[in-house]
């Protein structure tokens, strides 16, 4: 975790659209297999990376296609691992 308490999986929700605009999504669907844990970390605003989501898609920012994409993956990701399927 970074000194301001976010997980690699927060920065990699704000960096990814920059970074890698054309193959972000295909990213962070692999991040999320090996980040999952991270799923439940809180910055320090209290934000999870759903509500980090979330929150990027309220305030109509750049990228809405990614972050819409984001929040299903991450959504998927955890009822995954809450019905087993994701080890």
């Amino acid at each position: 975790m970074s000194q301001n308490r976010e997980s690699g999986l927060h920065r990699a929700l704000i960096c990814l659209p920059e970074t890698c605009p054309h193959d972000a999504s295909r990213k962070l669907r692999c991040l999320l297999q090996v980040m999952s844990p991270a799923l439940w970390v809180k910055d320090k605003q209290g934000n999870t990376p759903i509500h980090l989501c979330c929150k990027m898609l309220k305030k109509g920012l750049p990228h809405m296609d990614f972050y819409f994409e984001a929040l299903s993956c991450i959504l998927s990701t955890v009822c995954n691992l809450y019905t087993g399927e994701l080890k």
